[in-house]
């Protein structure tokens, strides 16, 4: 193969011949691939976490005794309007398996549907809580912090908010946020269903990535906390993929999200918050390879931590790639197979693994140009992607960031995102649709 060959530095081999997961939480079904799993070599086992012995310290919650700002706040937002209800109340219940304490403030809002679940008293409309320490899985002892009745989840607004509230009310040195419910990717189709994340039953509405919705959620958590979130975590299928992440970098330090569908169960809150309570001084690819590592032990199918600052490098790569495969005679030609072959996930045939796509162009093109720009591209991206869990050989080639590469029909949307602003993929999308 002329030009070198491409690094796998960032990942070593961890076979798992474990199936998709019996009941993702968009309901998708799609082509899922065969073969082994793959998880950073290079990142040790986090932290235990709490040690029960210290229930009984009642300083845990004090503020630091210098008077310094706690050193996170992690805001998440069960949007539970939805068949997902009954997974809100129990990922409330694992966070308080961790707690908040003095420096770290774990703040949720949940709102709730009508019909999927009787538990907690059976209330509706929403509410926000400063997780406090509780043992018990089953009921939430935390107390309310605020009750807000009907809320829209499906709205910017609602999500705007919250992080208002929690940066107002609970400021620390590093905000994290993270949005919980199905999720569907970058597109907002009525016609096919996919509508990106965040559905809300009662109003019928949710979270665009194409129209902006989403950066304009961004952008008022950067406006509020002064600067921007260190974490931006989505515990939803389907929601690691170049535009999203390209998108949340103008915002964020470190982007968590899973390639693949999600188990209905989602992350690991109880361990991985823990993790953190244990070690605060965590930095955000920290606390981000613990949420991946976390959630690769309940045997799930993919999480992926990006570094948004190495990301936000790679136009020029992806842009020098574009060029080549339009100096194509045929460019539909020259990416169909290639993109076919590679890696694909259960939401849409035609979100592709990034670097398994380029592994396939090199392998089926000698053009020195075309070789070239993939293999720089490659190198930046394996920068970029931090860590990388799998689970199941049906997620075997998948390396932590999908790109929209439509060889299965088009979905037209994708020239409402505001990240063909930033390279030139658009046009490769365009020529090959």
């Amino acid at each position: 193969m002329a030009g070198g060959e491409f690094s796998d530095e960032s990942f070593v081999s961890n076979t798992d011949e474990s199936g998709p997961p019996p009941d993702g939480d968009d309901g998708d079904d799609g082509d899922d691939g065969i073969g082994d799993a793959e998880v950073p070599g290079d990142t040790p086992p986090p932290a235990d976490g709490n040690d029960d012995d210290d229930d009984d310290d009642d300083d845990d919650d004090d503020p630091p005794v210098d008077g310094s700002l706690p050193k996170w706040t992690v805001m998440v937002y069960l949007a539970g309007d939805n068949n997902l209800e009954e997974w809100a109340l129990k990922d409330l219940n694992e966070m308080e398996i961790a707690g908040s304490t003095g420096e770290v403030n774990i703040l949720v809002e949940l709102d709730r549907a009508n019909g999927y679940s009787t538990d907690d008293g059976d209330w509706t409309g929403a509410r926000r809580y400063r997780v406090e320490q509780d043992d018990d899985r089953n009921s939430i002892a935390s107390p309310v912090a605020a009750d807000l009745g009907e809320v829209d989840s499906g709205s910017t607004e609602a999500y705007i908010d919250f992080v208002n509230w929690g940066v107002d009310q609970y400021p620390a040195q590093q905000y994290a946020l993270i949005i919980w419910n199905h999720g569907w990717g970058w597109t907002l189709a009525p016609t096919s269903g996919r509508k990106g994340i965040s559905s809300d039953d009662q109003s019928g509405n949710s979270i665009s990535i194409a129209n902006g919705e989403y950066e304009e959620i961004m952008a008022a958590a950067a406006e509020a906390t002064g600067n921007r979130l260190t974490f931006v975590g989505m515990d939803a299928c389907l929601m690691a993929n170049w535009e999203i992440a390209r998108l949340t970098a103008e915002y964020a330090d470190v982007y968590v999200a899973s390639q693949a569908t999600e188990s209905i169960e989602g992350w690991a809150f109880d361990t991985a918050l823990s993790d953190l309570i244990a070690d605060p001084e965590m930095e955000a690819n920290e606390l981000g390879t613990v949420f991946a590592q976390r959630f690769h032990e309940t045997g799930d199918s993919t999480l992926s931590v990006i570094d948004l600052d190495e990301l936000a490098e790679l136009d020029d790569a992806i842009d020098m790639l574009a060029g080549s495969i339009l100096s194509k005679d045929n460019p539909r030609s020259a990416v169909r197979r290639p993109a076919r072959r590679s890696q694909n996930f259960d939401g849409d045939p035609n979100d592709r693994d990034f670097r398994d796509f380029l592994k396939e162009m090199v392998g089926d093109d000698s053009a020195d140009d075309l070789v070239e720009a993939s293999e720089d591209l490659d190198d930046q991206l394996n920068e970029a992607i931090l860590a990388n869990f799998i689970n199941g050989g049906w997620v075997s080639e998948a390396t932590g960031l999908s790109i929209y590469i439509p060889t299965n029909g088009f979905d037209g949307s994708y020239f409402d995102g505001r990240w063909n602003e930033m390279t030139q993929w658009d046009d490769v999308v365009d020529a090959i649709r």
